[in-house]
C-alpha cells in the first residue's frame, strides 16, 4: 500500500523469489534489486543519509542505485515500480 510507504522510508519484498527494495524519495518510488552488486548479500536503506547500505562489507550505494563506497562499480539493477489504486506494484524483476 502507498500508506505504508511514506517519504524516506523503504520496503523489502520478494518478486519471484529474488530481493527487490522499493524507497520513498519524497513522492517519487524507485525499486532496484536489493542484491549487492558484490557479493549477492541484501542492500538495507539508511534513511538518514539516503544511500542503500551492502551489511557484508560496507559497500554503499546512492539514492539512484550507483556504488559510491565500495569494491565493485556495478549499481542496483532498477526494478520497475507503479501505483495503482494506492497499491504499489514491482515489473519485471
Amino acid at each position: 500500500s502507498l500508506a505504508d510507504l511514506p517519504p524516506g522510508a523503504s520496503k523489502k519484498v520478494l518478486y519471484k523469489a529474488a530481493p527487490v527494495i522499493v524507497v520513498n524519495l519524497n513522492g517519487d518510488l524507485k525499486g532496484f534489486s536489493a542484491k549487492c552488486t558484490h557479493l549477492g548479500c541484501v542492500v538495507d536503506w539508511d534513511a538518514g543519509r539516503s544511500i542503500f547500505v551492502c551489511p557484508c562489507h560496507a559497500a554503499t550505494f546512492d539514492a539512484e542505485g550507483v556504488p559510491e563506497v565500495s569494491i565493485t562499480s556495478v549499481p542496483l539493477p532498477k526494478i520497475a515500480v507503479k501505483v495503482a489504486n494506492e497499491t504499489i506494484y514491482v515489473e519485471g524483476a
